[in-house]
């Protein structure tokens, strides 16, 4: 099914998401005495992968489930294949739809020619509701592109930083 090749390539894929990876990162930000700020990633929940071979899917998989997001692909005998082939935690996160196309996805990973990509981005742009981002691999899909990003400020000045003695006077 897969070759040596491939096979080497899925691994430096694996510890390149490994390495780069965003959801569920928070990071504090500088904020004046009285605020606190943050930074967090979180996934895009649903993306869709385009890709003509079974190393192009898995490693849209991988890209997937590093950034903690699910993913669509066509239900079709290539995608069935590689479905039956995975183990069961590792299913959970992966749709096969003949309809995929209609689906509210937040992203297509797709691994293809340049051609066929322009063709995608045509599609989707055609779509309703929020454009959605073609990612191409290069080696490996932009992390940063497959999580939205999260910021929280909390003003704490009240009562004198401490917002429980608001309370007191209720």
């Amino acid at each position: 099914m897969i070759d040596a090749a491939g096979h080497a390539f899925l691994l430096e894929r694996i510890a390149a998401c490994r390495a780069r990876r965003l959801a569920g990162l928070r990071l504090a930000l500088p904020a004046p005495t009285g605020e606190d700020n943050s930074l967090r990633f979180v996934p895009r929940g649903l993306v869709a992968g385009v890709a003509a071979t079974t190393v192009g899917r898995l490693h849209q998989l991988v890209a997937a489930l590093a950034s903690g997001n699910c993913i669509v692909f066509a239900d079709d005998a290539a995608h069935r294949a590689l479905f039956d082939a995975l183990p069961g935690p590792v299913r959970k996160a992966v749709t096969l739809d003949s309809d995929w196309e209609g689906l509210p996805f937040g992203a297509l990973l797709f691994d293809g020619t340049v051609a066929e990509a322009d063709a995608w981005r045509v599609r989707l742009a055609a779509r309703d509701g929020p454009i959605v981002p073609l990612l191409q691999p290069g080696p490996e899909y932009d992390p940063a592109r497959l999580v939205h990003e999260r910021t929280v400020s909390i003003n704490t000045a009240a009562a004198g930083g401490n917002a429980s003695l608001m309370a007191l006077g209720a």
